[in-house]
């Protein structure tokens, strides 16, 4: 059993605004290998005025009788609050949303459960 070291997080300025491109890549399963397959990239742009623009590309592979291959994307704009650990993205539709908001060590941000790298 090896031992791991855990960092507090640390609580952000209220009011924070941020200025960049930041990029979430995952995927499941493996093309050509598992029966299904999917890759995503999810593009947040944060400006400094505090409004954002987030694009979303998901491709995915079924493997089986007659391979498919197929692609979804949108994208959102509107404004973001930070304030503590709590970031809240007001979309152009009305749609409001909270999720967990920290900066790393590394200039990476956490929103909810996904780690963006400044791109």
């Amino acid at each position: 059993m090896s031992n791991v070291e855990l960092e507090r997080v640390k609580a952000v300025q209220s009011g924070l605004t941020l200025s960049g491109t930041f990029v979430h890549r995952g995927f499941q399963g493996l093309a050509g290998i598992s029966a299904g397959s999917t890759s995503w990239k999810r593009t947040l742009t944060l400006n400094a005025n505090g409004t954002f623009k987030s694009d979303n590309m998901m491709l995915g592979t079924v493997q089986g009788g007659a391979p498919t291959t197929g692609g979804a994307g949108g994208s959102d704009i509107g404004s973001y609050k930070i304030s503590g650990n709590t970031i809240v993205f007001a979309l152009g539709n009305g749609k409001v949303s909270s999720s967990l908001f920290f900066r790393h060590d590394d200039g990476s941000i956490q929103v909810g459960d996904e780690n963006y790298s400044k791109e």
